[in-house]
């Protein structure tokens, strides 16, 4: 360019702004526009910095940043478009406003640096006003560009916050809806197990006291009829119906299948009452105390009650229950909370099972296991025991078991489960155990549930879950 000084004086300055005292970089290869600019913006309360070419002004930016750039156009080696497109590509300095400083009039060459990312135009010659005018306005911009983009990192960090404090929320709530509809099953169920069982004791306890007195009776009126039958026999002249039913009864079978037919009823009456008994060991009152159980036989109790959705009908054949039980320690606990948590399990993988036969519609292929629920338990030191129940059940994809535990979750139709089984089981486990639940599940490979628990979660502090061994 000429070494001419590219300004138009006029009378007066304005005076600094707020924004003043920013720093503003000039790029030209003029000395004397350099200087002259350099005089304009030191007065008005700027830090100036200067560069005569776009190899020293990248430099220096990447030194520091000014808050603005007043760049010339026509530089050699590299020009204003070029160093302007590097200093948009550049993330650390992208945001800095570049005002382009040019005698072009050509809008070609201004729609280009626009496209760059220049904000504004300056030409030549230069009028003092315009300049501090388009620098004053630029800084301005950038200023509250610059509070906003802060304003909206703040309201995006408070929106973050407020995000995990509702969904914080969420969770509390859930989980105490989880606590209360846990605590109102166990006691609707007491109370209902409570009223079933004392009405069932009693008709049980009628049958059962009278099966022995009344197979006394019909033993006693067989011996009668056979000694009429051998010692006085009707004459069929006199009395046809009665020799004719004589003739028919069959007085050998009989004394040989009554006694069977009244063991069969005592075996029955002996069965409602085990059932009975289950059924209050399994939801008594008492149960909600925290005390030392036999987890091995809380598991049968709950089989007990489960045994008549094992039957098999139509094309599913029967579910076989395999016990894999090792000795465990009695284990502090609350009895009816974990009784609840096994029967969710084991219903869960009657349901697996079902669903698996649904899906095949019962043609069922050769590589499909048989239906069977595995239930394995091991003592895994002093202070933890292990409860695992397996099924050959549909399966989960990984989406499916992720959510698993989560409250209200379900992948059942609309009024065959709530969601809540699960969520049940977790927070017994969890919560008020300090014990540990996984699962473990592959589509069309069936479900492994996997309760870890310790023999005392009182020695647990709260909050703590216990120390799981893999």
């Amino acid at each position: 360019m000429a070494n001419v000084p590219q300004f138009n004086p006029t009378p007066a300055i304005a005076s600094p702004d707020p924004s003043d005292g920013a720093a503003v970089l000039v790029v030209d290869d003029n000395p004397t526009n350099l200087g002259v600019l350099s005089d304009l913006l030191d007065t008005a309360g700027y830090e100036v910095r200067v560069a005569r070419s776009g190899r020293i002004a990248l430099d220096r930016v990447a030194f520091a940043e000014p808050a603005l750039i007043l760049l010339d156009v026509m530089m050699p080696e590299l020009d204003g478009f070029e160093t302007c497109r590097q200093l948009k590509a550049n993330p650390a300095t992208r945001a800095i406003p570049v005002i382009f400083m040019t005698a072009l009039a050509d809008t070609a060459d201004k729609v280009r640096g626009f496209e760059l990312g220049a904000v504004d135009y300056i030409t030549k010659p230069f009028q003092q006003e315009e300049v501090l005018a388009r620098v004053r306005t630029q800084l301005r911009i950038s200023t509250l560009t610059r509070a906003l983009d802060q304003a909206n990192q703040r309201l995006e960090a408070k929106v973050v916050e407020r995000t995990a404090e509702l969904e914080r929320a969420m969770e509390v709530l859930k989980q105490a809806q989880v606590r209360a509809i846990q605590s109102e099953k166990l006691s609707s169920l007491g109370l209902l197990a409570a009223g079933a069982i004392h009405t069932m004791n009693n008709s049980v306890n009628f049958i059962a006291g009278n099966l022995r007195p009344a197979r006394e009776y019909l033993e006693d009126l067989l011996d009668i009829a056979k000694l009429s039958r051998d010692r006085v026999a009707p004459v069929p002249e006199v009395d046809p119906e009665l020799a004719d039913r004589l003739a028919d009864f069959d007085f050998d079978f009989a004394e040989t299948d009554l006694p069977k037919l009244f063991d069969s009823l005592q075996a029955g009456a002996e069965r409602i009452q085990q059932v009975a008994e289950t059924l209050q060991e399994f939801a008594r009152p008492g149960e909600s105390d925290f005390k030392a159980v036999d987890l091995n036989a809380k598991l049968d109790a709950t089989v007990i009650l489960i045994q008549h959705r094992l039957k098999g009908r139509g094309d599913r054949p029967q579910i076989t229950i395999h016990r894999d039980y090792g000795p465990l320690p009695r284990v502090q606990c609350y009895p009816s909370a974990l009784n609840q948590v096994f029967a969710n399990l084991l219903t869960n993988a009657i349901d697996a099972i079902n669903a698996l036969f649904d899906e095949y519609a019962g043609v069922i292929p050769a590589v499909v296991p048989g239906p069977m629920i595995r239930i394995h338990t091991a003592a895994l030191d002093d202070a933890l025991v292990e409860i695992t129940i397996t099924d050959t059940g549909i399966g989960m994809d990984a989406a499916t078991r992720d959510r698993a535990f989560e409250p209200f979750f379900t992948t059942k139709k609309p009024g065959k489960g709530t969601g809540m089984g699960l969520a049940l089981c977790h927070s017994t486990v969890v919560e008020r155990h300090r014990g540990r639940i996984e699962c473990e599940s592959e589509p069309g490979k069936g479900t492994a549930m996997r309760l870890i628990l310790p023999v005392n979660a009182l020695s647990i502090g709260a909050g703590a879950p216990a120390n799981m061994a893999q």
